[in-house]
């Protein structure tokens, strides 16, 4: 059966997309979002990377304003995300200002169809990876959009983001197992046809797996 290279590719980025609700979401965000990932009628994105903002996230500058009424206005930009463009949602992490650093910020659902949300510009790559740049100026979502609590979205290993990234890890190595067991089988069906092209010895198709 003929595999799509973006098979993988969408199963990881479904997962980072979805898993912040999974870990942290209330029951009722929960409802509104995982069914729809996991039929794959929805596509889901994360956004924490910022075009002046490498590594060190905890420094992030897109804000995140409690409003006097009820809710918050985001502002902002997020860059390198993927999906952007053609996700339904997206988790935004964005600085609420509880406390300095990485204690200060908090983690949102903000719909794709949200006003002050533009999610068109493109980020062009050799790979088939749907990549782009967010913009949010006056984004404003409701309370029931905050993910968690207010402030915990880097403060530890513990928060939002470092949990994510321990799943992450743990889901690529899931990835990275079941593509070099594929190699593999390839690599052995294409000699069982070529047989004149030379088989790998025993001992180094077992050490491989």
């Amino acid at each position: 059966m003929p595999r799509s290279g973006l098979a993988d590719f969408a199963l990881a980025m479904q997962g980072l997309g979805s898993a912040p609700v999974t870990l942290f979401g209330s029951h009722e965000q929960k409802q509104a979002l995982l069914p729809g990932v996991a039929a794959g009628t929805t596509v889901a994105a994360f956004a924490l990377s910022e075009p002046d903002v490498g590594s060190d996230v905890a420094a992030m500058s897109c804000t995140a304003t409690r409003l006097p009424g009820g809710g918050w206005r985001l502002d902002g930009s997020k860059t390198w995300i993927s999906n952007a463009g053609i996700a339904d949602s997206y988790v935004i992490f964005a600085r609420s200002g509880e406390a300095p650093g990485a204690k200060g910020i908090s983690a949102f659902i903000v719909d794709a169809r949200t006003p002050g949300l533009d999610a068109s510009e493109r980020i062009d790559v050799i790979a088939p990876h749907p990549l782009g740049t967010l913009r949010l100026a006056d984004c404003r979502v409701a309370d029931d959009r905050l993910l968690g609590e207010a402030g915990a979205g880097l403060q530890d290993r513990d928060g939002h983001a470092g949990q994510l990234s321990h799943h992450g890890r743990c889901g690529g190595i899931g990835l990275c197992a079941a593509r070099a067991r594929r190699g593999l089988a390839a690599i052995d069906a294409a000699q069982d046809v070529r047989p004149h092209a030379g088989r790998l010895p025993a001992h180094a198709r077992s050490s491989a797996r």
